[in-house]
């Protein structure tokens, strides 16, 4: 079974169990709620992370909860919303372990509205927060995406490729990603030849989900 899939069957059979904490539901509800954005249903998504929020969980639970919706409502286009809810997460102070993801998607959020500047300024805050090991690569894909949304392709490959230096090779999320814009990025520049080279390390690494059908999409198009 792939990684989403079974990780949407643990969580949901997590959740049958009636005797478990609220803190321990309310997460359940918020890793579920993150499989489903990373295989593009967003709708339910913000279903379980409202389900989650009526917990009334604990403030680092609260923090991704906030962080997931900000997550889902960006990838539906829904900025305003995103950015309320990033906004929430932050003013919960938040630690370390939650704190990167918050602003990798403020800047992201202010990519995708054309807010290069305020998205740049977030991103290199963020490249100097001491962050837990296995994401000391994220903030380098937060600039390599921003950079890319720029159209500043060169800068965002350097990026990238810092972040695949940096990544954990196993078990980490947003490797596939990292590969994903290496390879867009790669294709702006006319190398196509590593372009494709990114995008089926991409089908390599990822069963399913959104990030692998963009480089499927990608491949059938220009290849």
């Amino acid at each position: 079974m792939a990684k989403y899939t079974q990780a949407i069957s643990s969580c949901q059979a997590a959740l049958k169990f009636k005797e478990f904490s609220r803190e321990f539901a309310s997460l359940a509800h918020s890793n579920l709620a993150s499989a489903y954005i990373s295989l593009g249903r967003y709708d339910e998504a913000l279903e379980e992370l409202t389900n989650g929020f009526e917990l009334k969980p604990p403030k680092i639970v609260k923090t991704l909860i906030h962080s997931n919706m900000a997550a889902a409502y960006l990838k539906k286009g829904m900025y305003t919303e995103s950015e309320e809810q990033l906004k929430k997460g932050l003013d919960l102070r938040p630690s370390r372990q939650t704190l990167p993801y918050l602003y990798s998607k403020l800047a992201k959020l202010y990519a995708r509205e054309g807010k290069f500047e305020e998205a740049l300024e977030v991103a290199e805050k963020y490249t100097r927060t001491k962050c837990l090991k296995a994401d000391k690569s994220l903030p380098y894909l937060t600039l390599g995406i921003v950079y890319y949304l720029k159209d500043e392709y060169e800068n965002a490959i350097d990026k990238l490729k810092e972040a695949v230096v940096r990544s954990p090779r196993e078990g980490f999320d947003y490797l596939a990603e990292i590969h994903l814009y290496l390879g867009l990025a790669y294709q702006k520049i006319g190398k196509r030849n590593k372009a494709l080279k990114e995008l089926e390390k991409v089908l390599a690494i990822s069963e399913e989900g959104v990030v692998r059908e963009e480089a499927v999409k990608e491949i059938d198009l220009n290849f």
